[in-house]
């Protein structure tokens, strides 16, 4: 019973599974304004793709190139 909600809740949260979020990685500018860009981000994905060292490693190069090469005010105001 518990599994069919759950999958009813995440076919409602998917739009019946037509986006479906592989990975979410988030910024903290306010840790990258105090402590640098150590551990400014998290990581937030499928287990399968989180254990991919190929995959991680690609997308940690397109986070630094995003924090070497944009202002990053940029994306704290609208």
């Amino acid at each position: 019973m518990i599994k069919k909600i759950v999958n009813c809740w995440i076919r409602h949260k998917t739009k019946n599974l037509t986006r479906i979020p592989l990975f979410t990685m988030t910024f903290d500018y306010r840790k990258y304004k105090s402590h640098g860009k150590k551990d400014s981000c998290m990581f937030y994905a499928h287990p399968n793709i989180a254990n991919d060292e190929f995959v991680k490693s690609k997308l940690q190069e397109v986070v630094d190139y995003i924090r070497d090469n944009y202002d990053l005010d940029i994306f704290t105001k609208i």
